[in-house]
């Protein structure tokens, strides 16, 4: 195992006069390090204790050094393409003077070797993205269902952060990379889509696991003001990558779906509305009455009744002393919209929320102290956000808050989480 990272020389005294992060205010080059091995002392050999590879660094190329500004985050490529080959292609973020993000191109045997410098693998015409590319991945994933009889049982992600200014926001193309001419297809690819319409998780990467899965996971920033030390440095679950062909325009769309090793961390049986159950317009029932706990599991299936004035909204929430999370899924409108409140100048942040084949929207939220996900519809779409709750317990109820229409609510269950260094 090896693990390849940025080392990175601040020039303080630029910064603090303004500078833009170029690589004249911040240095940057690629390092790597390996797990140490048996009598190390404490933590060797559980990939505790790492140790620099003497003697490897891989420099900004010379070709591009005048127009670089920026140089981070290296990725192995893992795509079909890639896996017949020889050598391992890398990419490392970055961005070129006057023309935006990209992401540049190296091969090599051995990632601890010499890296060949192949040149830019594509820049982004769009203009949806920074002057800086960080934390990109190129990766293939599966194609599910009918997608797949579209030709290929796979499509490339590739996915870039943004830097400056919205470090939160993620965009994924779904396309193919060509390993011969070292290029993502871009123009042809779809997209760009949001990773997370939320406002707190940012630099996502993955990997391939055991089995075949792509696992994304990121990093989920802190709410400036109301993080503590204590809740600093979170990541979000596990998600388990596919792709499948989305409303309105049937082109293939990024699915993410929580981990199925989740499932695991379920504490019993969980609670369950006894159901199905159909909400009126303003009913309100609350779930797990008295639960206590900092990490919760929910599943929400909803369906449109049907009939004239039928569907409406129906609310999600988790309720603490100091603030309280909204999750609300309009059946008709098929969006779902994440508040929290007292809202402040955060706003709300929605994404679309598309029913399953037998016309069901299904949502599940993790709650995990200050972090809560919500994973969203067939397409899998993901907002992140950070509550503060404050002290005490939580309270959860659903509430038809919208619309005159009825809605069914065909399943409402809540599991209490254990944790996973149980």
């Amino acid at each position: 195992m090896t693990l390849l990272y940025t080392g990175v020389r601040k020039d303080d005294a630029r910064l603090r006069a303004g500078a833009f992060h170029d690589l004249q205010t911040v240095a940057q080059v690629q390092l790597a390090a390996v797990p140490r091995r048996g009598g190390g002392g404490e933590g060797a050999g559980d990939l505790v204790v790492w140790d620099k590879v003497p003697g490897f660094v891989v420099e900004p190329p010379a070709a591009l050094r005048d127009r670089l500004v920026g140089f981070r985050d290296p990725f192995v490529v893992q795509t079909e393409g890639t896996a017949r080959l020889a050598e391992k292609h890398i990419v490392v973020g970055g961005g070129l003077r006057g023309e935006g993000g990209t992401a540049l191109v190296y091969t090599a045997r051995d990632v601890c070797g010499e890296w060949k410098f192949r040149g830019p693998l594509c820049s982004d015409k769009s203009g949806v993205t920074g002057p800086i590319w960080e934390c990109p991945f190129v990766v293939g994933v599966p194609v599910e269902g009918a997608a797949a009889a579209g030709g290929g049982g796979t499509v490339d992600v590739l996915s870039v952060g943004h830097f400056p200014p919205d470090t939160t926001r993620t965009h994924v193309w779904l396309g193919r990379y060509d390993a011969d001419a070292f290029s993502y297809d871009i123009d042809s690819a779809a997209g760009p889509y949001l990773v997370d319409h939320g406002d707190a998780a940012y630099a996502p990467t993955c990997y391939v696991d055991g089995v075949g899965r792509v696992v994304l996971y990121g990093w989920v920033m802190e709410r400036p003001g109301a993080d503590t030390g204590r809740s600093a440095g979170c990541m979000t679950v596990p998600r388990v990558l596919s792709a499948v062909r989305g409303a309105p325009d049937g082109r293939l769309r990024l699915r993410q779906a929580p981990h199925p090793g989740l499932a695991g961390l379920r504490e019993g049986p969980g609670w369950a509305l006894p159901g199905p159950r159909v909400l009126a317009a303003g009913e309100s029932v609350p779930l797990a009455p008295g639960v206590r706990g900092g990490a919760f599991e929910v599943e929400l299936a909803l369906r449109d009744p049907g009939g004239a004035g039928g569907g409406g909204v129906v609310e999600l929430m988790v309720a603490g002393a100091a603030e309280a999370a909204t999750v609300a899924v309009d059946t008709r409108g098929r969006t779902a919209t994440f508040g929290v409140s007292p809202a402040g100048q955060r706003g709300d942040k929605a994404c679309p929320c598309e029913p399953d084949a037998g016309g069901t929207l299904r949502v599940r939220v993790f709650v995990d102290a200050s972090c809560v996900e919500v994973f969203c519809g067939a397409t899998g779409q993901v907002i992140t956000r950070r509550v503060h709750p404050g002290g005490g317990g939580l309270a959860f109820a659903v509430r038809h808050c919208g619309g005159s229409g009825s809605v069914e609510v065909t399943a409402a269950t809540l599991w209490k989480m254990g944790s996973i260094w149980a």
